[in-house]
């Protein structure tokens, strides 16, 4: 289960950085963001954490598409706000903010391009 919540972790840990002005201060809407996407993140690894199981018996053949959708909504959160705040319409960033920003992007991107491929597998696995 590293593959997802290594990324995830990064993202908690980008996070925290942003939060603690590690990158220059956050305006109260900025900081509102972060705090979305932090939790998002958090309840991302919980759910990973619930269902390391489940994954390691779809490795066996059995399928469980649906934890896909449930796993797919902490992120998008995650890729939606990490946008809107690199990209400043929540206020002015830095550019060392703008670039966490678009790191944590980049991560919520991967583990979503991750777990579409679960999904697939998921559905080729059911199919066969």
């Amino acid at each position: 289960m590293k593959t997802f919540t290594s990324p995830a972790m990064e993202v908690i840990d980008l996070c925290e950085s942003l939060l603690d002005d590690a990158h220059g201060p956050l305006n109260e809407e900025q900081r509102d963001f972060s705090l979305v996407i932090l939790r998002n993140a958090h309840y991302f690894v919980q759910l990973t954490n619930r269902y390391a199981e489940i994954i390691t018996q779809m490795r066996n053949g059995q399928t469980y598409s649906g934890i896909t959708h449930e796993w797919r909504t902490p992120l998008v959160s995650v890729i939606g706000y990490s946008e809107l705040l690199a990209d400043g319409m929540v206020g002015p960033v830095t550019p060392s903010q703008s670039a966490v920003y678009r790191q944590i992007n980049l991560l919520g991107a991967g583990l979503r391009d991750a777990i579409q491929k679960l999904a697939e597998f998921a559905k080729t696995s059911s199919t066969t």
